[in-house]
């Protein structure tokens, strides 16, 4: 069991299913790639296909797998079952985010960042990144 920590769910995270991390990351690509250049500037031109994309390859409900998983890490269970539609899956401008309301009244978030946002001007831009890099997990109180 992991003891809680970002670092120790992170590490369990991908013990147990970096392929579907792998496979979050290419989703990602496959995104960006459709572009016409590099950025776009409209949020929707991340959220709408990777939404699609994730859903068409299962990979919306192989994430909550993984919030199954960082539930288990930390002894906890849920408040809800977890379906993959908000509030516990949602696909935001940097990339797919999970969450759960613990049973003790925690929240406990998994968070795929493959998008970087630019500021001036405002534009979103594929990150590239590793599984071990767009990993992101943290808990919070109520």
């Amino acid at each position: 069991m992991a003891d809680g920590t970002p670092d120790s769910l992170e590490k369990q995270v991908l013990v147990e299913h970096r392929e579907t991390v792998v496979d979050v990351c290419e989703a990602g690509d496959a995104v960006a790639t459709a572009w016409p250049d590099e950025t776009v500037t409209d949020p929707k031109q991340v959220t709408m296909p990777l939404t699609a994309l994730l859903a068409e390859r299962g990979l919306d409900t192989a994430l909550l797998d993984v919030l199954a998983t960082t539930v288990g890490a930390v002894g906890a269970s849920t408040a809800g079952t977890p379906v993959p539609a908000p509030p516990y899956f949602i696909v935001t401008s940097r990339g797919p985010l999970c969450r759960a309301t613990l049973d003790d009244g925690r929240r406990l978030v998994v968070r795929l960042n493959l998008f970087t946002v630019e500021r001036r001007p405002r534009a979103y831009r594929f990150r590239n990144p590793s599984p071990n890099t767009c990993l992101e997990t943290g808990i919070f109180e109520g």
